[in-house]
């Protein structure tokens, strides 16, 4: 059985607690970890417990080399909750027919977690509801029974700012401009929204890679 379980959002206590038995009785767990940042990168409240260990280690900008260190940081968060190992999946992993080979092989004989950062299909990264997606449909091709786990993403906090979430019109992916790439296409759809009198989400479309490069240089 393949159980794809949402994080939520936050730290490691974001997961829900039919998520959390079900990762408790999973022999493997891994966590994919290229469609969305981790709440540890980019997380800085006051009451914070994940915000708090970055400052006590003075990470600073999140360099590729400290998206690792908050990655391994956030492993280990995760591990003493679950009391599992937890494997990283990267995109080499998770993209491609053949790649996620090894995930879907285990979960022919035993129960495997899948974990996604927020909800598994309403990714805080737009490419990541078509990777899960494909990863499901992927598993049932080849006769493995799937569980999705819901929780939290970002579609649901945007209701902290006050807005109604049912005046919200089409949500809209941002891409980086490179020097090569200038893509402006949201624009328009934020135009078509406001003529329509409805707000619009707009989701930064990067991988934690991407994000470095644009940051960083």
């Amino acid at each position: 059985m393949l159980y794809v379980v949402g994080l939520g959002l936050g730290d490691e206590r974001g997961v829900t607690v039919r998520g959390l038995d079900a990762v408790r009785r999973c022999a493997r767990v891994y966590m994919e970890a290229h469609t969305a940042l981790l709440a540890l990168a980019v997380d800085d409240h006051p009451s914070s417990r994940l915000a708090k260990l970055v400052r006590s280690r003075s990470f600073a900008l999140p360099t590729r080399r400290s998206l690792k260190q908050h990655l391994r940081c956030f492993i280990a968060l995760q591990e003493k909750l679950y009391g599992k190992e937890v494997i990283v999946a990267g995109r080499e992993m998770v993209d491609g027919e053949d790649r996620s080979d090894r995930i879907l092989r285990e979960a022919t004989g035993a129960d495997v977690a899948f974990l996604v950062i927020g909800h598994p299909f309403g990714s805080d990264e737009p490419s990541g509801k078509t990777t899960h997606t494909d990863l499901v449909l992927r598993a049932k091709k080849l006769g493995v029974g799937v569980k999705v786990i819901d929780s939290a993403s970002v579609l649901n906090a945007v209701g902290a700012c006050g807005l109604q979430l049912h005046r919200y019109g089409e949500a809209i992916a941002v891409p980086f401009f490179t020097e090569t790439c200038k893509r402006d296409h949201f624009y328009q759809a934020i135009v078509n929204n406001r003529w329509l009198g409805l707000h619009t989400l707009c989701l930064l479309d990067f991988t934690p890679q991407e994000l470095s490069s644009y940051l960083c240089g």
